[in-house]
């Protein structure tokens, strides 16, 4: 999805060379570029070189465009057609949409009907866009500039900012989950609270100031390195698998699974790590030969003088164990490195 904002505005069928010149002009490249634009705003820019209304159909197409089955060729047979929204074209039966191409293509406007695969999936992502929730905001620093390839992710979903600082997300599920935002230059942001729409075809910009209240300020924490980390709630968390009977000194682990087919346990680390974008688990794999104590699943154990030794406790235990090892940590280390979280 959205691969197609990447294109330069002439891929709109009605801009050509000049109209595409004077845009460029005014620092708009790409068809994101373009949907970021108000038409009165566009109107003033193109000084003459097209009507509101043409301004409104290109805007109109290139919302269209945003979804990757849609040519330049065949927003404009949707327009055309009179289709004015992404939600029509969800909510069309596909004879429908059938038919307007058919007729574009008689009518000479597009040069072949899309095929039925295609049509099926404008439908389908057009639906996507219509029952997901979007964002479309805009990266700038603290003099107003624009940063641009800047990598900007809620959970799995991940883009990057254009040469304008503007950028483009969907599938949301609220404006309360992190908005995880990493320079070129590789300083972490953090933002909550941004104004997603429910609709693609409500396309507004949110302007995002990248400064220090809103800086991730560490990008790597280790819990078994002494640092407190940020709550788990609002990051990914990465799972990191390591085969091997070389376990850490001093780490607690948790017994995740007992596999005698495989002659081997799991061990969860209570000790987690965090890059400023996400959390990472540690589990190790353990040969159940080298094992000399009599373990279940949900067990804690450490390692004691080579071996492993249970441990008394259980889960409501844990944050009372990583204070413990927090405190002994902090008397040997030489920097005590922290993270500062505001948004």
């Amino acid at each position: 999805m959205f691969q197609n904002l990447t294109s330069e505005v002439d891929a709109i069928e009605g801009i050509g060379p000049k109209t595409k010149s004077q845009l460029n002009t005014h620092n708009i490249h790409t068809l994101l570029d373009l949907i970021a634009e108000s038409p009165g705003e566009l109107h003033e820019k193109v000084d003459g070189l097209a009507s509101e209304e043409e301004i409104r159909q290109w805007l109109n197409m290139a919302a269209f465009m945003q979804m990757d089955a849609v040519s330049g060729q065949f927003a404009e047979a949707l327009i055309k057609g009179g289709v004015k929204s992404i939600s029509e074209i969800a909510l069309k039966p596909k004879a429908q949409l059938e038919e307007i191409f058919n007729n574009a293509s008689s009518n000479r406007i597009i040069p072949e009907a899309p095929n039925s695969d295609t049509i099926f999936e404008m439908i389908r992502e057009a639906t996507i866009l219509t029952f997901s929730q979007t964002y479309l905001g805009k990266l700038i620093d603290e003099s107003g500039n624009a940063v641009a390839n800047a990598s900007v992710k809620v959970y799995y979903q991940q883009a990057t900012t254009n040469s304008n600082g503007y950028f483009r997300l969907f599938g949301l599920m609220s404006s309360e989950d992190k908005l995880l935002i990493q320079t070129e230059e590789g300083v972490h942001h953090c933002f909550d609270g941004y104004p997603i729409s429910r609709y693609a075809d409500n396309i507004q910009v949110d302007f995002l100031e990248l400064n220090s209240e809103s800086e991730v300020a560490q990008e790597f924490l280790s819990e078994y390195d002494g640092h407190t980390l940020p709550p788990t709630g609002s990051y990914p968390i990465r799972t990191n698998t390591t085969k091997t009977d070389d376990l850490r000194k001093g780490d607690l682990f948790l017994v995740r699974s007992i596999k005698p087919e495989k002659n081997e346990i799991t061990l969860q680390s209570i000790y987690n790590e965090f890059d400023g974008s996400q959390f990472t688990v540690q589990l190790f794999k353990y040969p159940m030969e080298d094992l000399n104590i009599t373990i279940a699943e949900r067990d804690y154990v450490r390692l004691h003088f080579g071996k492993l030794k249970k441990v008394k406790g259980d889960r409501s235990m844990v944050k009372y164990w990583k204070q413990i090892h927090r405190i002994h940590k902090d008397s040997s280390m030489t920097s005590n490195k922290t993270i500062k979280l505001i948004s």
